[in-house]
């Protein structure tokens, strides 16, 4: 199975199969991938993705950009045939394939809290399994979300991005 690792708290920092991922040619490209791995639940509408990566572009423009930023993020992190693809995409939707192992740090770090949150004792002080479990969600912050990732010319992804 291939993995992809993300981590999204502090800089953007991708890994395949434990190798560093740099070559993404531009920040729409990073921002794709970040908000299609955060955002795992569902395939992603083009139109929304338009919308959220180049909002002031007319609709065609928007796709066409949206399509080459596809074809990039394909060149920098997909396995030749006949490995599965990353990203699953048809004329409507995209999407991260769930058949590949990946993790990202924020989605690591908020299911520990919540597990944390959901275990029955009356301190986490005085848990041990919980202190442990907030020790590891610590070892997974590394700084504000996607800190250094700045589309200045998309306030829909800024606005995201700070949610």
């Amino acid at each position: 199975m291939t993995s992809l690792s993300l981590a999204v708290l502090g800089p953007l920092a991708v890994t395949r199969a434990g190798a560093p991922v740099v070559d993404f040619g531009y920040n729409k490209v990073r921002a794709l991938l970040a908000f299609l791995a955060v955002e795992p639940n569902r395939p992603q509408s083009r139109a929304h993705l338009c919308a959220l990566l180049w909002p002031d572009l007319p609709e065609a423009a928007s796709r066409r950009n949206l399509s080459q930023a596809l074809t990039q993020l394909r060149r920098a992190l997909d396995l030749p045939p006949p490995a599965e693809p990353l990203l699953l995409s048809n004329q409507t939707d995209v999407q991260l394939n769930p058949n590949w192992s990946i993790t990202v740090d924020a989605l690591e770090f908020i299911r520990l809290l919540e597990a944390s949150e959901r275990h029955p004792h009356h301190s986490w002080h005085t848990c041990a399994e919980c202190a442990g479990r907030l020790r590891a969600a610590l070892d997974y912050y590394h700084g504000d979300f996607l800190v250094g990732l700045a589309l200045p010319d998309s306030v829909p992804f800024e606005e995201w991005s700070l949610l």
